[in-house]
């Protein structure tokens, strides 16, 4: 990796850390309805295909990557919620499109710790917050893109 490629992931990995603590804050100690309107505009979920489109989503994974990264140095465990909320607001000050899910599993797989869920998609691809569980989004909103 050249010189100016580390310290531009450190840098969004340091980014990623400070939105981490903000979400983590949030989630919390402030009601849903308040910081609600911050994850984006209401949209409709994606049901369309998954396509992989290497090039178009590079520097959204790059982002989750650099959030996985601040998630780990991050004392205390940074849950999937708090992780879709950093990675959307680092999609939305970049200007890149982007959606954040949140579910909950089906009535009949009800129960255990992970009912509830939340990740975020471009395209399609789950770029954080992967599960092998199926979940139902029951919100979902959205970052326009610019200029893509």
């Amino acid at each position: 990796m050249a010189g100016d490629d580390r310290w531009r992931a450190r840098s969004a990995t340091l980014e990623a850390m400070v939105l981490l603590a903000v979400a983590r804050l949030l989630i919390a100690h402030v009601p849903f309805g308040r910081w609600r309107k911050w994850l984006g505009v209401p949209a409709e979920a994606d049901t369309g295909d998954a396509r992989l489109r290497i090039a178009e989503n590079l520097s959204r994974r790059r982002l989750a990557q650099a959030v996985t990264r601040g998630a780990a140095r991050l004392p205390g465990e940074c849950r999937c919620l708090a992780q879709a909320m950093a990675l959307q607001w680092m999609l939305r000050r970049r200007g890149l499109g982007g959606a954040i899910h949140l579910g909950v599993r089906p009535g009949d797989r009800r129960g255990g710790l992970d009912d509830l869920h939340a990740w975020v998609t471009h395209a399609s691809e789950v770029l954080v917050g992967a599960s092998d569980e199926p979940h139902c989004a029951v919100l979902v909103a959205a970052n326009p893109a610019r200029g893509n």
